[in-house]
């Protein structure tokens, strides 16, 4: 058995804390309490354990109880029924957690932290309740069987016998009560600590908290400038302005891929080869170095069945994309905002105008090429008519 001094010790040289705080990276934590663990009200470390339960126990037998001698035969035998007490007083420990750095989302990781150890308070406690419950049952047991014997030549044999029966059966139920509350069923476990909500800011991401979750807290259509570290007006080179998702990366199609790096001078996709149906050779990948471009000269954007008066309801038109030789995206947008995105040359979109205020809107169609670039762009303009309500004046402008 290890003394509570040597437990420091030994803690000490792990490079342990003397007290159960732990001050750091909630990555690093795993790795905390399985080296150093917890430090238990005795004192005794525990490593592999977030808390600790100690029961605190106290087992003594009365020796101020009366015998009774009876002859039998040439032997005496001596009787008693002896009190006893079983009493524990159980306390428990847990570590305590602090984020440092401090975490994006500094509120709901203290928050979530606090719940995780008020989980792992809650086990401790539910071992106290379960000691507690063992040693009224040992108090009960013994209470019900504490009448004893011994027998001897004389009495003072007689008594020895007697004292001799009830150390024995006194240190047989201590050594069950030890034994159970050593062997006691594991409550509920807690948690773990999701690290995810307590992970530090990215100061290349210009990151904060938004709704309990660490993201980039640049403003619609800003971008986080890796050397300023700081959020600057306009999206990222190869990204476009989606007023609803903010700064949207250009989808490649194809057999493109996005450019991890696409610097200045450099186009957004490159060719690169992958499975059919790019690559139909099936011994090996040729791919042509160079991909065919979209002439914005060759390309004609139609849009039909526009209504020209203003619309209440939902309507429908046609666009039709000509002079197309490679592979392109024909993005529709109404007032800004993206509605569809197609890959046929010809197709149908929708409006759905109930939602609109009244007044001017804008459809536009544009044409991005494989390489991400904007190739050709059309708009066309129509009006929402005023919403008229029987008895109610200016309706229009509630």
């Amino acid at each position: 058995m290890t003394a509570p001094g040597a437990a420091v010790r030994q803690g000490r040289q792990n490079n342990c804390p003397d007290d159960n705080n732990f001050v750091g990276d909630c990555k690093d934590l795993n790795a905390f309490v399985a080296t150093c663990g917890v430090i238990c009200p005795n004192g005794k470390r525990k490593p592999g354990k977030g808390g600790c339960t100690v029961a605190n126990g106290l087992a003594e037998v009365n020796p101020n109880y009366r015998v009774s001698f009876e002859r039998r035969g040439s032997r005496w035998c001596a009787t008693a029924r002896p009190s006893a007490t079983f009493s524990a007083n159980p306390t428990s420990t847990v570590l305590s957690v602090t984020q440092s750095p401090s975490a994006c989302c500094d509120k709901e990781c203290r928050d979530h932290i606090a719940t995780i150890l008020a989980e792992v308070d809650s086990h401790e406690q539910e071992h106290v309740e379960k000691i507690r419950e063992l040693v009224a049952r040992a108090q009960f047991v013994w209470d019900r069987s504490n009448r004893f014997r011994g027998c001897g030549r004389t009495k003072a044999r007689a008594r020895q016998a007697l004292s001799r029966a009830i150390k024995r059966y006194f240190a047989e139920l201590v050594g069950q009560l030890e034994e159970s509350i050593e062997q006691q069923e594991e409550p509920t476990q807690a948690r773990p600590i999701n690290c995810k909500i307590c992970r530090p800011p990215d100061p290349t991401r210009c990151e904060g908290c938004k709704k309990g979750e660490c993201v980039t807290a640049c403003p619609t259509c800003w971008h986080c400038d890796d050397a300023q570290q700081k959020c600057v007006p306009g999206c990222r080179r190869c990204y476009y302005c989606d007023r609803e998702k903010g700064c949207t990366r250009y989808r490649c199609t194809g057999c493109f891929q996005p450019n991890p790096n696409p610097r200045p001078g450099t186009d957004c996709c490159v060719y690169q080869c992958g499975p059919p149906p790019c690559c139909s050779v099936p011994d090996g990948c040729e791919c042509p170095q160079t991909a065919p471009r979209v002439r914005r000269a060759d390309v004609r954007i139609s849009l039909r069945r526009v209504p020209r008066r203003c619309v209440r309801s939902t309507f429908r038109f046609r666009v039709r994309v000509s002079g197309l030789r490679a592979p392109a995206d024909t993005l529709v947008r109404l007032d800004g905002r993206i509605l569809s995105t197609h890959t046929r040359a010809c197709f149908v979109a929708t409006v759905d105008a109930r939602a609109l205020a009244r007044g001017a809107h804008r459809v536009t169609v544009t044409v991005i090429d494989s390489h991400g670039r904007q190739v050709k762009s059309r708009s066309v303009r129509f009006r929402r008519c005023r919403v008229h309500a029987r008895g109610i004046q200016s309706a229009g402008r509630a």
